[in-house]
């Protein structure tokens, strides 16, 4: 795949290539990205009939690439207050990729900044985690825009220490994502924002949960969350972190009018 120039196909081979005997339920989810990549490599060998903006999710799923500058002059611009919620990293091929997750105060939406550090490098830009900043970003191209990148900083950055723009439910926050996902299939990761979240943890399955206002709770990444239980105190407060269809990794929460920080890039 590398050699035929489909990097993006190559990457999500090697991810499925980890899931066999990694869980329970490895077969399910085995199944489910095979559905997946069948799916993309379809719609890549009729990519004609799809429309524009899906056309250009296909292209960057397989491995095209487009560089900043044209991203600049064709993405969509949104100027907005956002919130740089928090970040984290995963291992690729010859070093990481860090995702950092913002969120337009006034828009709500989403955005990813992801950076990558090879053979050891630094990252190129670091980003005021916990903060607030009036930006101007530019959206890479596609059917559900999620990636982009700083055009324009507007002012100083400022703490960020009122309640987070999220949704209140879950029932809210999955429907939303249900809408990204019947335009863009292939979607890996979600911003959740859930206002009045309580964490929990059983004892019993050494699991850790997130329950909403409803009583209805989704699981978090497996590991010790006790520092966002302590900042909860067992009380509602404002959570940021990322799905991934079947966990949710905590990035931040807003408690006692301060805004704190997670999961730290070297942490991730």
């Amino acid at each position: 795949m590398v050699d035929a120039q489909a990097s993006g196909l190559a990457a999500r081979i090697r991810r499925m290539a980890a899931i066999p005997n990694a869980s329970p339920d490895w077969p399910e989810r085995l199944l489910s990205h095979c559905g997946e990549l069948a799916l993309l490599t379809h719609s890549y060998q009729h990519i004609d009939q799809l429309a524009p903006a899906l056309q250009e999710d296909v292209r960057q799923l397989v491995g095209w690439t487009r560089k900043e500058d044209e991203v600049l002059a064709t993405g969509e611009q949104v100027k907005d207050t956002w919130i740089f919620l928090g970040q984290a990293t995963e291992p690729i091929e010859r070093g990481n990729a860090q995702r950092t997750w913002l969120l337009g105060t006034q828009s709500k939406r989403p955005a990813l900044l992801l950076q990558f550090s090879i053979a050891g490098s630094s990252y190129p830009d670091h980003y005021p985690l916990g903060a607030r900043q009036q930006l101007e970003l530019a959206y890479w191209p596609g059917s559900a825009p999620q990636r982009a990148l700083i055009a324009t900083r507007h002012g100083s950055t400022t703490p960020q220490q009122t309640r987070l723009p999220g949704v209140s439910t879950f029932h809210a926050f999955l429907r939303d994502v249900t809408a990204i996902l019947a335009r863009q299939p292939w979607q890996e990761r979600f911003l959740c924002t859930l206002c009045d979240a309580i964490p929990q943890y059983d004892a019993a399955s050494n699991q850790w949960w997130l329950r909403d206002s409803e009583g209805l709770a989704l699981p978090l990444t497996q590991g010790e969350h006790w520092l966002l239980l302590s900042l909860s105190g067992g009380h509602p407060i404002d959570f940021a972190g990322e799905w991934n269809g079947e966990t949710l990794l905590p990035l931040g929460v807003l408690a006692d009018g301060a805004y704190h920080v997670l999961l730290k890039e070297e942490e991730a």
